[in-house]
């Protein structure tokens, strides 16, 4: 980024001073600025007020730095990030990508980002961060990954993605290794239908997970990750499809089994994985085994 920089002052041949009086070549600057991330779009606004009005105008550099930052992404109440804007029309654009980026990386009902407190059975966190599955399958270059932190784990818990309309959902277990696939069916009764798959090396009984979890949707596949204390970073690999979700809104959340106290944040939501995993495969994809519910009864991410 330093060298895109550096072009709008050597290439290009102006100076701060009121560019537009020295023949500033305004056909070049579109190709340069597209060079300019967020830093350094910053920049060039507190140096030139003729550059920040150019930068900040309909569909120009910060639009789309802005657009690809939060591609794939929308938050659980406010919407996609042009709605968010929309509603904020007094505020820059980077101030409004700033309150943006924290609104979705905060839990929705704490309104922050760190949950360290005692919760109850089967308790449910929901992010404020969503995913839109539609519009993530038409850039398979740009997917979304979400990690946490788990700093006290009292018991268990998982990091589960659902449906809008909660009838369906995938939890991963760091403790087990597992993926927990689940769909409630609507039929008389209301009845729960899952499947299990084996995606890790699970701990050593007894032994909680502390460390970092996250999961990467990228196109329309879903990848685990898990990094326990003192270890490196596992990944599950694309193991699920995000097309298993009949809606095209899915919510990260995160489930607690047992009582107790418990310590984790949202560290990071964003584009970039510890690494890319392995392409999915229609092995990797499949492998689920179904769930004998009637010998436990069901464990589903939401209680009742």
């Amino acid at each position: 980024m330093e060298a895109a920089w550096e072009l709008l002052h050597w290439v290009l041949g102006w100076t701060p001073e009121t560019p537009e009086t020295v023949g500033f070549p305004m056909e070049i600057y579109p190709v340069a600025a597209s060079f300019l991330d967020v830093p350094s779009l910053g920049r060039v606004d507190a140096t030139c007020t003729w550059l920040c009005d150019l930068n900040r105008g309909e569909s120009g550099p910060w639009d789309r730095e802005l657009a690809d930052m939060f591609y794939g992404m929308e938050h659980r109440n406010f919407g996609s990030f042009a709605q968010f804007q929309a509603s904020r029309a007094d505020f820059s654009k980077s101030s409004c990508g700033r309150q943006f980026r924290k609104a979705i990386s905060l839990f929705s009902q704490l309104n922050g980002a760190v949950l360290n407190r005692p919760v109850t059975i089967d308790t449910t966190y929901d992010m404020n961060c969503c995913l839109c599955k539609d519009r993530l399958a038409l850039r398979p270059d740009l997917g979304v990954y979400v990690e946490v932190e788990v700093c006290v784990n009292q018991d268990s818990v998982s990091l589960a993605l659902e449906s809008a309309d909660h009838s369906r959902n995938i939890s991963f277990s760091p403790d087990c290794g597992a993926l927990m696939r689940e769909v409630t069916c609507q039929t008389g009764n209301e009845q729960i239908q899952g499947s299990i798959k084996i995606v890790m090396q699970p701990l050593k009984t007894g032994e909680r997970f502390l460390g970092k979890m996250g999961f990467y949707a990228l196109g329309e596949s879903i990848a685990f990750f898990r990094r326990c204390v003192g270890c490196e970073w596992e990944t599950s690999g694309f193991c699920a499809p995000l097309t298993w979700f009949t809606e095209n809104r899915v919510l990260p959340c995160l489930a607690f089994r047992d009582a107790g106290r418990y310590n984790l944040s949202i560290v990071y939501v964003g584009h970039e994985p510890p690494f890319l995993p392995q392409a999915a495969t229609k092995a990797s994809l499949s492998d689920w085994r179904p769930i004998n519910y009637a010998s436990f009864g069901p464990v589903s991410v939401r209680s009742a």
